[in-house]
């Protein structure tokens, strides 16, 4: 009878173990902004090639001005810019962005979508740093209708 007395309390300390030093999480909070996005300048217009009649572009830079309600949205984007088109002028796009904030925060990541007949379908997303760092955010491009989210700490 003791040996069974002794296997539930061992029982029961190894069951209550995983409840001690468990502390509440907190979720998150993640905002969504409109946002709008201004080509000011063709910084380089990287290289274009010319295969079988389609257009390949790698490498190529420019400058966005980005701005929505919020300041961590509002700044200067650098956009690298590649890709796969058909001649005309549809197809995939890729590339990286590194947007420097009018309040000092930078957000720097990837992104990839599709050339269209009505215009530019792109997603990205990226990691913030600086007075940004630990958060993340995601861009949503739908022909003309850009869309910011912001996961905070």
């Amino acid at each position: 009878m003791k040996k069974s007395y002794f296997l539930l309390g061992v029982l029961l300390v190894i069951l209550a173990i995983p409840l001690f030093g468990v502390t509440p999480v907190t979720a998150a909070e993640k905002t969504e902004f409109p946002c709008t996005e201004e080509l000011i300048a063709n910084l380089d217009p990287g290289t274009w090639t010319y295969p079988n009649g389609n257009i390949h572009i790698r490498g190529m830079i420019q400058l966005f001005r980005e701005t929505g309600p919020d300041p961590r949205i509002v700044g200067d984007n650098t956009v690298v810019v590649n890709a796969n088109w058909q001649s005309d002028w549809t197809g995939p796009i890729w590339g990286t962005f590194s947007f420097v904030t009018d309040e000092g925060g930078l957000w720097e990541g990837t992104w990839a979508g599709q050339m269209t007949e009505a215009g530019a379908v792109y997603n990205g997303s990226g990691n913030g740093y600086g007075m940004y760092a630990g958060m993340k955010m995601w861009v949503d491009m739908n022909y003309g209708v850009c869309t910011i989210t912001v996961l905070e700490h």
